[in-house]
């Protein structure tokens, strides 16, 4: 039984012609996608098969980390605003917290090999809950966590504190 019939016999040459072809291109077109994948082709600037074609921001500097950070002392709310970070490694700003607001002073250095920079700042000490906050923000995420370390003479322990910059 014979389902196509040509009445032209030079037609059947050209539809099997044409069917070796688009097989020949599928085949090829195959053989480069499977040769990009195992080799991790990359195509103009970034990688089509890696998440290298995902940006980030970047860090251009300590005015970088100016601004309000949100997060938690511990299980309660806290705001820490800097108001200065300057290319000199100090920085300044204020910490609210339970309605309690006071002035931070500090220093901050960028850890080598890292997206990380340090922030030590401290409250003054004047009041019965000062300490000091050792913080670790990416300079990517710009998210941070740390440690407050209480005065010695509080009798108060140290508290875990996770920040975001809003």
């Amino acid at each position: 039984m014979v389902i196509y019939s040509f009445d032209y016999p030079g037609l059947a040459n050209i539809f099997r012609l044409k069917s070796v072809a688009m097989f020949a291109y599928l085949i090829s077109g195959l053989l480069v996608l499977s040769v990009a994948i195992t080799n991790n082709y990359h195509f103009g600037n970034a990688s089509y098969f890696s998440n290298e074609n995902v940006r980030s921001p970047e860090y251009h500097g300590p005015a970088d980390f100016q601004g309000l950070y949100n997060g938690y002392f511990g299980q309660s709310a806290i705001e820490i605003f800097l108001e200065k970070v300057e290319e000199n490694g100090t920085s300044s700003g204020y910490s609210l917290h339970k309605g309690l607001k006071r002035p931070l002073n500090g220093t901050w250095e960028k850890l080598s090999e890292s997206t990380k920079v340090r922030f030590l700042l401290n409250e003054p000490g004047d009041n019965k809950f000062d300490g000091n906050f050792d913080l670790l923000i990416d300079s990517v995420t710009f998210e941070g966590e740390g440690l407050w370390h209480p005065k010695p003479s509080s009798g108060l322990g140290q508290v875990f504190v996770t920040l975001k910059k809003q």
